[in-house]
């Protein structure tokens, strides 16, 4: 995999996460990038509204073939928002 890999992902994904009250809520994935040989996903959350959610940033660990959204350490988030900044200024 590249550093800058699926820029622009072929198929759209929903992940549901629980945020910290107990609630479900609805990311889409925009965008993917390999770091130090993890990979990480920016994820927004899916919303009615045109200006769009918050968005997270999360890991993709493989557990028996899928894809598991973990929450990266703090030194894992600071690289890999530091990437998707500078992705996302290009």
């Amino acid at each position: 995999m590249s550093e800058e890999m699926n820029n622009e992902l072929e198929e759209v994904i929903i992940v549901t996460a629980t945020d910290d009250q107990g609630n479900e809520v609805e990311y889409q994935e925009v965008q993917r990038l390999d770091l130090d040989g993890k990979v990480f996903t920016l994820l927004v959350e899916v919303t009615e509204d045109e200006e769009g959610g918050d968005a997270i940033i999360a890991r993709v660990d493989q557990e028996d073939g899928e894809d598991v959204y973990v929450a990266p350490t703090d030194e894992e988030f600071d690289a890999a928002n530091a990437k998707f900044d500078e992705l996302l200024d290009k």
